[in-house]
């Protein structure tokens, strides 16, 4: 339950049969980590909880990758973000609710001092940065799928949706591989589909169907603050590989 301790959770854990969970030691101390086919299958039970962990992972996202950044900044950053993780997810809140609710886990990150606030300015707790870090990678891979359309419409605005979700998904493959991300549903076609169809909604398109430039442009400039320079060189060179097959 959550009542629990930190190392009561984990020894119920280790006490599990056929979980996959190691524990190896170095000459630093002991490493918990989980067998490969273990790392797939638990990414099941991960997305059955991520609605309830994915807006304080976006903020801390935000705040580590920005290093300091203002309030209303970073409340705008999430406002443009939070419309597609509410389709994927099926968050609940509305505009005003999401402004309260960023507000609380402000407070509760900056209560715990994983992170700086002060006035308007928010800003990392160098100390504390691998809490940040640990925090922000629930939201990483998503974020990771949506640069890699985003990024794919800046190129191409007038491609056609079903060609968007195909090659969104060639490249979200690639990256995988390259990359070691265990997830099956990182390169699934329904959520590029899914993320498109948001997209639409939220004004991303011109009423011919083209990708809207200053729109994905604004989009992008949050996403690629929010994407590690190793993943979005992989992205850019998996895209022009797509574009330019030998």
């Amino acid at each position: 339950s959550p009542t629990d301790t930190p190392k009561a959770m984990l020894e119920h854990v280790l006490s599990l049969d056929r979980v996959g969970v190691l524990v190896e030691k170095d000459n630093f101390g002991e490493i918990v980590r989980l067998e490969r086919a273990s790392a797939v299958l638990m990414t099941y039970y991960r997305n059955n909880i991520q609605h309830a962990f994915v807006l304080p992972s976006l903020v801390a996202s935000i705040v580590l990758h920005y290093e300091a950044i203002q309030k209303d900044l970073l409340l705008d950053a999430v406002s443009k973000v939070y419309p597609f993780l509410q389709g994927e997810l099926f968050l609940h809140f509305n505009r005003d609710e999401l402004k309260a609710q960023i507000s609380k886990i402000i407070d509760e990150f900056t209560r715990q001092e994983v992170i700086h606030s002060s006035e308007n300015l928010l800003s990392i707790n160098r100390p504390k940065v691998r809490i940040l870090q640990l925090w922000s990678a629930g939201v990483r891979e998503i974020l990771q799928r949506y640069y890699i359309t985003v990024s794919i419409l800046q190129r191409e605005p007038q491609i056609s949706r079903g060609l968007l979700e195909k090659e969104s998904q060639l490249v979200a493959q690639r990256l995988s591989v390259l990359h070691g991300i265990n997830a099956p549903e990182f390169f699934d076609k329904a959520v590029f589909s899914t993320f498109i169809a948001n997209l639409k909604d939220e004004g991303y398109f011109d009423e011919q169907g083209n990708g809207h430039l200053e729109h994905l442009n604004a989009l992008a400039s949050i996403l690629d603050h929010l994407i590690s320079s190793e993943i979005s060189l992989t992205i850019r060179g998996t895209m022009e590989k797509t574009e330019n097959p030998e």
